[in-house]
């Protein structure tokens, strides 16, 4: 559990990889097992996420690959830019289901 956390870092990605896997309060987010359970809590982004020739990229989670990850109560505050699979709270989602109750 990642929770009650602010951060205010600017991140830019200069590479030509597609996939960046960027953000702002964790940049990759997967387990092994449908049992695990990820949360991510009461988390703030204020600043700037720049990966122009990239994907996945999000104010608060840049990817995630587990049905199982929670984020709530989070807030993007900052910019995110990016080639696509990009959000303000999650840049892209690669399973089912999943919980958020973001602002």
């Amino acid at each position: 559990m990642i929770s009650n956390c602010v951060s205010k870092v600017n991140i830019t990605f200069t590479g030509t990889s597609n996939y960046v896997y960027a953000g702002g309060i964790v940049g990759y987010c997967g387990a092994n097992s449908d049992t695990s359970t990820n949360v991510i809590d009461n988390c703030s982004y204020y600043g700037t996420i720049t990966a122009k020739n990239g994907s996945c990229a999000g104010g608060i989670l840049g990817a995630m690959t587990n049905r199982n990850v929670t984020i709530k109560n989070s807030s993007n505050y900052g910019t995110v830019i990016a080639k696509n699979n990009v959000g303000g709270i999650l840049g892209i989602h690669n399973e089912a289901s999943s919980k958020s109750t973001c602002r």
